[in-house]
């Protein structure tokens, strides 16, 4: 069913979720009432989410969120001063 997702669509969310959560789009009012009408009312589904959840999650270690970060902070100064580098 399509409006079982939980997770917005944006990128970060689903990589913050590890694809572990149904992801729903922001705009879609509709959805995101019935994903939690969803969540409240379907135990067997929310307990079915819980454990495959509970079985998959790798925890991203701090030391690596930290060096992803570092990276992608040195990748943009990189760019910028390439875009400012007169001719």
């Amino acid at each position: 069913m399509q409006h079982a997702r939980k997770t917005a669509t944006a990128p970060s969310l689903i990589e913050a979720s590890g694809g572990l959560m149904p992801a729903i789009d922001s705009n879609d009012q509709a959805g995101w009432c019935a994903a939690i009408r969803r969540m409240a009312d379907d135990h067997a589904w929310r307990s079915s989410l819980a454990e495959r959840i509970a079985k998959q999650h790798r925890p991203t270690p701090a030391s690596a969120s930290w060096a992803a970060i570092k990276a992608g902070l040195k990748e943009s100064a990189c760019r910028q001063r390439a875009d400012h580098q007169p001719p």
